[in-house]
């Protein structure tokens, strides 16, 4: 009896202590101003094929997307939901809540880290049902493919842009989407290795990681009156245990002898390079980076000019002399006064974040700083 109540307790225990996976709300077309909908049709000039969406009450009051399409024989449309930005590492299944006005056929897929797209096709009916897909059900869409696509990488679900849905069964047609959920997104458990450590992958907007090997409109300042000049590229780090994080951008500097040094800023490569990158509702900002024992630089993040055009900066930081994580609370930042709009609402808007810049102290000499991952957590 003792026997049994300690096994049964052990259970419970593990019960408690497992980490708990959690179903992520991909799509809700609750709140929803479809400004990141768009729909796409086959334009061929021998083709009839057309399609339409808006958001509307269902049969509950509820909101959600109607779809109305005609698809010629032969052709293709569907819409497109842009700008995700989400993390789905570790998820088993997606869910989709849909319904048509007849039965017919559905094809959804998404774009992984690898700017890979992924298909999986469904049936549907004039009822609602959620349709659970299992990952492995999905595959590499044979029929498109970006052009930035590395089909030769594995799927890596560490972030995914965007999801479409797209009719197959010819002629006339209606369906309605209403939400789209990822199963089995672990809290805790799910590690990335970024070279100091791992780190959690929940709650958490990467804006770069330096893997796609490009710098989204870069721009450098530098005091060259003053001998202050800097160059920055994205290299790989040798012998790199860690294949999906061997990059890093590298910061040759000379900080000159002015009154002001140098600096880098660049926006996320990590989604919709034309809309600004939404970190709201973090609070921390964390940036990994290897610089002189001692140097100073700073950490700027500049809003959207198209919204507030604030510029808001860190206190300065102290380099290690080693590959370092540094953690800067969103609330120490201040608006810089030498920089970005004066006359703005003087709140961090972190929904429309457009650059983040790396500057380096005057009058500190040469030398260079590595920076790789940077995250808003």
């Amino acid at each position: 009896m003792k026997k049994a109540l300690a096994i049964l307790s052990t259970i419970w225990v593990g019960l408690f202590l497992a980490n708990p996976a959690l179903a992520l709300t991909a799509i809700s077309l609750e709140n929803d101003n479809l400004t990141k909908w768009e729909s796409f049709a086959d334009n061929k000039s021998d083709k009839k094929t057309q399609i339409s969406h808006e958001k509307i009450a269902n049969e509950k009051g509820k909101d959600v997307l109607k779809v109305k399409y005609f698809l010629d024989k032969e052709s293709w449309c569907g819409i497109l939901h842009h700008s995700m930005n989400q993390k789905w590492t570790a998820a088993k299944s997606i869910s989709v809540l849909i319904r048509g006005t007849q039965d017919s056929m559905v094809r959804i897929s998404f774009l992984d880290l690898n700017h890979v797209s992924y298909i999986s096709e469904v049936q549907i009916s004039a009822e609602w049902k959620t349709l659970t897909i299992p990952i492995e059900k999905f595959k590499q869409n044979p029929f498109f493919q970006p052009e930035n696509a590395k089909k030769e990488k594995p799927l890596n679900l560490n972030m995914v842009y965007q999801m479409q849905f797209e009719p197959l069964t010819t002629g006339n047609g209606i369906f309605y989407l209403s939400k789209v959920e990822v199963n089995g997104i672990l809290l805790t458990s799910e590690k990335v290795d970024n070279g100091v450590g791992a780190k959690s992958t929940v709650s958490e907007e990467v804006f770069e990681t330096f893997e796609r090997n490009q710098l989204i409109n870069k721009y450098v300042f530098e005091d060259k009156q003053n001998d202050a000049s800097i160059n920055v590229v994205v290299k790989t780090r040798k012998n790199a245990k860690n294949k999906k994080n061997e990059k890093y951008l590298d910061i040759v500097y000379n900080s000159g002898k002015g009154e002001y040094g140098c600096g880098v800023g660049f926006g996320s490569s990590l989604g919709d390079t034309s809309t600004a990158f939404n970190a709201k509702g973090t609070t921390l900002l964390q940036v990994v980076a290897n610089a002189p024992i001692g140097m100073k630089f700073q950490v700027s993040v500049n809003e959207a000019e198209s919204h507030d055009g604030e510029k808001w900066t860190s206190v300065w930081q102290s380099g290690a002399g080693a590959w370092k994580r540094y953690v800067l609370p969103m609330n120490t930042f201040e608006r810089n006064q030498y920089a970005g709009n004066q006359t703005g609402n003087n709140k961090f808007d972190l929904e429309n974040v457009q650059t983040v810049e790396i500057e380096i102290a005057q009058k500190q000499g040469s030398g260079t700083i590595m920076v790789d991952d940077i995250v808003f957590q």
